[in-house]
């Protein structure tokens, strides 16, 4: 059995209205403006299909501003707000049962950065069984799916996925997976002890 982790909002906790808010606040930039950082460019951007440049002169149109690049990571870093111990260290006692850990999450070059801040999550997983959305070429709504279970060389059958998303969990479940939505630390220690794979 092996488990694959989503990271935002599992591991990594974001919320993007502190982005917007941030924008409004500090360059007076109207709601509905800050409101699409995290439009179609971002999702380019997350893709891998634009760089950190080319993501920072789109956003300078969309906001009429002439916002520096690192202010304007600033703005997005922001959105991160802590990283949660508690399933950092469920995954580490997974780990520490000999269960494979793998990670498929929606990022990009300047998220995975704060990532690798935070945590190592090549403590707990190979490199070949992180799925990183601007390293793979596709979010999440793209279904990757059957790129990751291509990769990963294993039945669906025998993989749980975790996610915060309900959209994502229906699509993992679609591709054969067995998977649970993602609601809080104690919820999914429960859930992993029902299913005989925490103790």
């Amino acid at each position: 059995m092996m488990i694959l982790f989503d990271v935002g909002n599992v591991i990594m906790m974001g919320d993007h209205k502190r982005t917007h808010n941030y924008l409004q606040r500090k360059y007076n930039i109207d709601k509905a403006k800050a409101e699409r950082f995290y439009g179609q460019e971002y999702h380019d951007f997350s893709r891998g299909k634009i760089s950190g440049q080319e993501f920072c002169d789109s956003l300078r149109k969309i906001l009429n501003k002439q916002i520096t690049n690192d202010e304007l990571r600033k703005a997005h870093d922001i959105h991160i707000y802590k990283f949660d111990d508690d399933v950092i260290r469920l995954i580490e006692n997974l780990h520490q049962m000999k269960i494979r850990i793998g990670f498929l999450t929606d990022t990009n070059i300047w998220q995975t950065g704060v990532e690798k801040e935070g945590v190592d999550l090549e403590k707990y997983a190979e490199p070949k069984d992180i799925f990183r959305s601007h390293e793979i070429g596709m979010l999440k709504m793209d279904d990757p799916f059957p790129y990751v279970l291509e990769k990963l060389d294993i039945p669906p059958s025998e993989i749980l996925y975790v996610d915060d998303i309900k959209e994502y969990v229906n699509l993992a479940v679609s591709n054969g997976l067995t998977a649970i939505q993602y609601l809080s630390p104690d919820n999914l220690r429960d859930r992993l002890h029902r299913m005989h794979l925490f103790s």
